[in-house]
């Protein structure tokens, strides 16, 4: 069973912590990516996220991962807009 789900403070820590804040897409990271690290369900971490973008301190990009087969395919990404830590 997953954790209970982050608060938006602690979100916005980890995301920090673990993507600085820099403004390159390749410190973003993926819904998945994130998921694994806070230890929430996929639809808990998808409100936080949405809650952060209508706010305004999320900052979402692209990034290429690959997938099972090995194909590269461009996933959206997230990372917290400098000014908002």
């Amino acid at each position: 069973m997953s954790e209970p789900a982050p608060t938006q403070d602690e979100l916005i820590r980890c995301l920090s912590e673990l993507c600085g804040h820099g403004t390159e897409d390749a410190e973003a990271m993926t819904a998945d990516e994130l998921r694994r690290r806070v230890g929430c369900s996929r639809a808990a971490l998808q409100t936080k996220l949405r809650d952060l973008h209508a706010a305004g301190r999320l900052v979402v990009s692209r990034k290429m991962v690959s997938d099972i087969t090995g194909i590269e395919r461009p996933q959206p990404a997230y990372r917290i807009r400098p000014e908002a830590v």
